[in-house]
């Protein structure tokens, strides 16, 4: 095989990634292991294409040459060879997509039983597509579902513990005496 031509780049398999434990999932990770699948699927796709047309027009002149000269051998014996390439080539895609599909079955599953956690009314508006626009959205609809459920504040009544007898009567004045003079702040 020759080697690249300029601005091409031959681009390594991504080692297996192990999917994280259920309950240790990262979304940024998974959403970078995604990315990268996805960058390398197209780079692949580019150089079995680009590596496809140069084989073709070599084989044609190489074909025309050995026709002229009557050696079919050979050209049966180059087409072999190249059909064992493309199938070596076919059987590392495969892997690759079994990969990405693990992937984003694994990251649908843990997203899923994150939507359980959300109101009905935040699930109906699930965005339609695939696992990275679910992270993305799944991260926003959490923050969202927090802050919905959130107590509000009643105006005027400061949370925390109140001066009294605790049963809803209002202390009285030795009460709040005794209470200030058990402090450090205590001033007179």
């Amino acid at each position: 095989m020759s080697a690249p031509t300029p601005g091409t780049e031959i681009v390594p398999p991504v080692d297996p990634a192990v999917p994280p434990a259920a309950d240790d999932f990262d979304k940024d990770r998974a959403m970078a292991t995604i990315s990268k699948l996805r960058e390398f699927e197209k780079t692949a796709k580019a150089q079995i294409k680009e590596l496809a047309d140069l084989k073709a027009s070599k084989a044609e002149s190489e074909r025309k040459a050995a026709e002229e000269a009557g050696n079919y051998k050979s050209l049966f014996e180059q087409a072999q060879t190249e059909r064992a390439a493309l199938e070596s080539q076919l059987a590392e895609q495969t892997t690759l997509q079994e990969r990405y599909t693990a992937l984003t079955e694994l990251i649908e599953k843990q997203a899923k039983s994150r939507m359980q956690a959300l109101p009905e009314e935040i699930r109906a508006m699930k965005p339609d597509g695939d696992a990275m626009a679910l992270l993305d959205w799944l991260g926003k609809a959490e923050i969202a579902a927090s802050k919905l459920s959130a107590a509000p504040r009643t105006p005027g009544t400061p949370p925390g513990p109140r001066l009294g007898s605790g049963n809803g009567t209002p202390p009285d004045t030795a009460q709040i005496v005794q209470g200030k003079r058990g402090t450090i702040d205590y001033n007179l």
